[in-house]
């Protein structure tokens, strides 16, 4: 997520659950990653592929990446993490059931088009 620090006082972890965030190197297809969701919680899986084209009921995005991972609703905005600690993206959409694929923005795409830059530990 983006936390805006305009006043002394903060103290932002650079983690997502209990794994630091270390870097942002980008994991290949058949690598694992696991998603933080507000609703499914931590849930992991492999990366399918990089760069697909979704349409996500009648909204085309572009540059997602596909992963195994099952996911819920609420789980939107969620970052994805490698297990040794490297950012991945943000959570998109995805589905449910047997066969699930769930889809994430990369983070370096959100970290540009923003303007942000990725707090590591």
């Amino acid at each position: 997520g983006a936390v805006p620090v305009t006043a002394g006082g903060w103290h932002v972890r650079a983690a997502a659950g209990t794994v630091a965030v270390r870097g942002a190197t980008e994991a290949g297809p058949g690598a694992a990653v696991c998603l933080y969701g507000s609703t499914s919680g931590k849930v992991c899986g492999t990366v399918i592929a990089r760069n697909r084209t979704v349409n996500f009921d009648g909204t085309v995005q572009y540059g997602m990446t596909a992963t195994t991972i099952c996911s819920a609703e609420g789980d939107s905005g969620g970052p994805y993490v490698t297990p040794s600690g490297q950012a991945q993206g943000i959570h998109s959409g995805g589905g449910i059931g047997s066969g699930c694929t769930s889809y994430f923005t990369p983070v370096s795409v959100a970290v540009s088009a923003f303007g942000l830059r990725l707090l590591t530990s």
